[in-house]
């Protein structure tokens, strides 16, 4: 009963408090469909230092459960949450003045049987916990790969949904509650989130919105950016997308955001 309240206090924690990690995934790609996933997750050391604590408060016994965020056993584990025929190469624990975390390798040989969640909540584990109920509610993007001279890759995004709003009511740009702008400031500060797709091979073709080189960005959002224009944060909370083509009018021009709104990503390689 004690482990169970633990797990349930800290798992509410930890979804609060998603904000504040960092996540970068990068995604290498051969051209015979293999490859390497790359990703490196941080969190303020502070939180993770509160939820140490917050833990040793209910358990005499803290000092042997103590809460780690990377453990190897854990991210070995995690390989086939990538998809199948994935497998763990090499984790490193990551200690740095305000940032704790680790970076993890993994290889895949058949990249049409990968699955990338972009999504950072899924990063923090308890070490206790069960399965994951929602799993089969997630979205992935996924790959269709034909190997060529040149290479065919389909990145497949899953379609945003915007909850249909009918209401008629405006909001005025003083009514915006400045309180929630603050706590929504407080909340992400420092986070990061992107996701990286890397060809070992020369880009001949693609509709890709963001390319650098042999580079595509798939999703990069630097929180730092937005939280710093309280204009933006104004306009968000006032104007509330309501379709992809409102949200891509949005947030077109804000520095520190890249998201691609196709829902398929043609490259040839």
């Amino acid at each position: 009963m004690k482990k169970l309240k633990i797990f349930i206090v800290l798992s509410f924690l930890l979804v609060t408090l998603t904000g504040c990690l960092q996540v970068d995934t990068t995604i290498t790609l051969n051209p015979d469909g293999s490859g390497v996933i790359e990703e490196t997750v941080l969190m303020k050391s502070t939180i993770i230092e509160m939820i140490r604590e917050f833990a040793s408060s209910f358990d005499e016994n803290a000092e042997e459960d103590e809460f780690k965020f990377y453990k190897v056993e854990e991210q070995k584990n995690k390989a086939s949450d990538y998809g199948e025929g994935v497998t763990f190469l090499e984790g490193t624990e990551i200690i740095e003045e305000d940032w704790e975390g680790y970076k993890v390798k993994y290889s895949f040989k058949d990249i049409n049987k990968l699955k990338i969640d972009p999504s950072p909540d899924d990063k923090i584990n308890i070490g206790d916990e069960e399965e994951d109920t929602d799993q089969a509610e997630r979205e992935y993007i996924t790959f269709n790969f034909e190997k060529g001279n040149p290479s065919d890759l389909k990145i497949i995004f899953p379609k945003p949904e915007f909850k249909e709003d009918k209401s008629t009511e405006t909001v005025e740009a003083d009514s915006v509650d400045t309180g929630a702008a603050e706590m929504f400031k407080n909340m992400f500060e420092g986070m990061r989130v992107s996701v990286n797709l890397k060809l070992n091979g020369n880009i001949t073709e693609t509709n890709a919105s963001f390319v650098n080189g042999n580079t595509i960005t798939m999703m990069e959002i630097d929180f730092a950016n937005i939280l710093n224009n309280e204009d933006i944060i104004t306009s968000m909370e006032k104007k509330n997308p309501q379709s992809l083509e409102e949200f891509r009018e949005l947030t077109k021009d804000i520095e520190g955001i890249k998201i691609e709104f196709q829902e398929e990503v043609n490259v040839k390689f």
